[in-house]
């Protein structure tokens, strides 16, 4: 490090020692002041803070001994120089291990730890011994005051600060992966920070910044990574989501047990007013910012509690049941989970799915909560094995369309078919869609799985001659997750003029069992899409929320009743004495007769008897699908089917079109 020797009374330099200071001891106390988590971090970042305060003492220290005492009469001016160099490579030292810190384990940073401060202390001892180093003045002309300091403990600073900085730049980039974005950024710009301003002052050597550089820079992690602003929850004063991940990276880091504790909603606190649901958690959220036993963590309208090391489940359990007694809102409208240690999960973006698949034995249980064991957890996992298929499907085109024939009964052939998609796992084998298609819905592949399908159905009907095969249209799901999207009717158009797609051969179906809260965001895609010449069926009727909403606000072409309330009507065909069966029996031929004044066309589904399909075909419906006919084909089983079955099909290849159809 370059010292100025300033001429007496010149003290600007001292005076940006100062602010850096000041900016310093305000981090210091804000960061003292503010609610921690008390993990590993946060305790090196204080010693940072303490760090740079002592350099930048030292430096307003040396710099006031440097102009009083220019030729180290007093032996003190020379150690306060050799002192503040060391106090500089700790500072660098510092910032080093607090990278090692995010992206090493908890052994890995104890042993590199140990060895560097071995290799700290060797270097500090070099610079601060007279005996083994030397610092020299050089008083220049200018009237002095170019004065500065050189020789051997000056180089092993500025060489052990500049291989830190080198080696904290090779850590970013070898083990980006392993730390956040915005942390890399962070102490990469400051080091460069500090490595242009002590680059600066080595050629104006009037100027003494490269302290005050370690204090922006530590200005820039405290605003940047250590503030409460990205992990507090400001309308509460609780930790968010982003402080939980932050908490338990390092537990996992540090292989310790961490055991938590999650209030999930139920649906019931949708019927509580906003005012009474806001006044009841306000007051739960003052006990929760009381209790000294856990963390507390807010995640939406829920709470994740972290207990901490000195108290165990068993401990507290039926004094927190008794404490929730006195939040009505609580202990009425949440569910209590309990997981033994959220390390054993792969990471922690999947707890909320690990609940939702706990909070399905909620009605199964006479507990007050319910212990996340084994089995729940092996489910989990196979949820997460699904996940990992669905995406390798998508990514590697694994994604088939199956097409179950759709038989029309007043031609006595098969008109439609609806596309049903497959995904196929590594032993070649077809995953069924239920065992994807939730989970798919749940993490948002359903949106690409579905524009998938709905390209392969395109190119289905463009590449056979769909009027030679005598079908009218092929129907593709929409998933409700799709409806919400405001894209959906620009990007299934789009695929549509990529495919060259006559729109008529084109039909979309959509699940009557989502409710209507988006509803401008549906009705305005449904609407794009009727103008491209694009049908609908509405799909899944007689189950969910049923009401005639969506008859109304759906532009639907076609009505179709889902195989539960086909059963419902035949047993209640079986058992004329049976009241409730007889009621399910006239709602449904209630309702065909309203849709068929309306001249919508009825398909029913699940048919597998013959005596079922006679009865609907006497009752006015226009479509059966099921097993009676066919099971979901293939590609080439179900153009082979319709060949064989449809009337005046020949089985040899169809040719594909070639007239000029009117395009979408």
């Amino acid at each position: 490090m370059n010292l100025i020797i300033l001429e007496q009374g010149t003290f600007y330099n001292i005076y940006t020692q100062i602010c850096g200071l000041i900016i310093s001891f305000i981090i210091l106390v804000l960061y003292i002041s503010q609610k921690k988590m008390n993990i590993r971090r946060e305790k090196h970042f204080i010693r940072m803070i303490l760090v740079v305060i002592l350099v930048l003492g030292l430096d307003i220290w040396a710099t006031i001994a440097n102009t009083v005492d220019p030729l180290h009469n007093n032996p003190i001016s020379n150690y306060v120089n050799r002192l503040y160099l060391a106090a500089m490579v700790i500072s660098i030292f510092g910032t080093g291990l607090y990278l090692l810190n995010e992206i090493s384990s908890r052994k890995v940073y104890s042993i590199t730890f140990w060895l560097l401060t071995i290799a700290l202390t060797a270097i500090c001892a070099f610079i601060v011994n007279p005996e083994w180093s030397t610092l020299i003045n050089n008083v220049e002309n200018d009237n002095g005051r170019n004065v500065y300091t050189y020789g051997s403990s000056v180089i092993a600073c500025f060489g052990t600060g500049f291989t830190c900085i080198l080696t904290i730049f090779i850590m970013s980039i070898v083990f980006r992966k392993r730390v956040a974005k915005k942390r890399i950024i962070a102490v990469r710009f400051w080091m460069i920070l500090w490595t242009g301003f002590s680059i600066t002052q080595y050629f104006i050597k009037s100027l003494l910044i490269v302290s005050f550089a370690l204090s922006l820079g530590l200005l820039i992690m405290y605003i940047s990574l250590e503030s409460l602003d990205g992990t507090l929850d400001n309308q509460t004063g609780l930790f968010n989501w982003n402080g939980y991940v932050k908490y338990v990276e390092e537990r996992r880091k540090d292989k310790k047990v961490c055991e938590i504790i999650y209030l999930k909603a139920l649906d019931s606190i949708k019927i509580i007013d906003e005012k009474t649901k806001r006044e009841g958690l306000n007051q739960f959220n003052k006990y929760l910012l009381k209790n000294k036993e856990f963390l507390s963590f807010r995640i939406r309208d829920e709470y994740t509690l972290v207990l901490k090391s000195n108290v165990t489940f068993n401990e507290i359990i039926d004094r927190f049941l008794k404490d929730i007694e006195q939040f009505p809102i609580i202990s009425t409208h949440y569910f209590i989970f309990y997981l033994d240690d959220a390390i054993k999960l792969e990471n922690e973006t999947s707890l909320s799915s690990l609940i939702d698949l706990a909070a399905k034995n909620i009605n199964k249980t006479m507990d007050d909560y319910i212990i996340i064991d084994t089995t729940i957890l092996e489910d989990h996992y196979a949820n997460i094995q699904i996940e990992s298929l669905i995406e390798k499907a998508i990514k590697e085109d694994k994604v088939f369309v199956y097409y179950q024939p759709i038989y029309n009964l007043k031609t006595k052939t098969f008109t439609c078919a609806e596309a049903l998609v497959r995904i196929e796992t590594d032993d070649g084998k077809l995953l069924p869609p239920g065992m994807f298609i939730p989970i798919a819905e749940k993490n948002g592949m359903i949106h690409r799985l579905d524009e998938m399908v709905f390209d392969k159905v395109c190119k289905f009907t463009k590449e056979n001659d769909m009027d030679a095969l005598g079908l009218h249209y092929i129907e593709s799901n929409l998933s409700v997750a799709q409806l919400c999207d405001k894209e959906l009717s620009k990007k299934y158009i789009d695929i549509m003029k990529e495919n060259k797609v006559d729109s008529k051969y084109i039909n979309l179906e959509i699940t009557e069992s989502a409710e209507l809260d988006q509803k401008n965001t549906l009705t305005t895609n449904l609407r794009k899409l009727k103008a491209k010449g694009v049908t609908f069926s509405l799909d899944d009727y007689g189950t969910g929320y049923s009401n005639l909403n969506y008859v109304v606000e759906i532009p639907a072409d076609i009505i179709k009743f889902d195989k539960h309330m086909i059963d419902a009507y035949f047993n209640a065909y079986a058992n004329p004495d049976d009241n409730k069966a007889q009621r399910c029996m006239r709602v449904m031929e209630t309702s065909i007769a309203m849709f068929k004044s309306l001249k919508l066309d009825i398909v029913c589904e699940g048919i597998e008897r013959q005596i079922q399909e006679d009865v609907l075909n006497k009752m006015g419906v226009d479509y059966i699908q099921g097993y009676l006919h066919s099971k979901p084909l293939s590609k080439s089983e179900f153009i082979d089917f319709i060949q064989e079955h449809n009337n005046g099909i020949k089985k040899e290849v169809v040719k594909p079109k070639r007239t000029r159809k009117k395009q979408s």
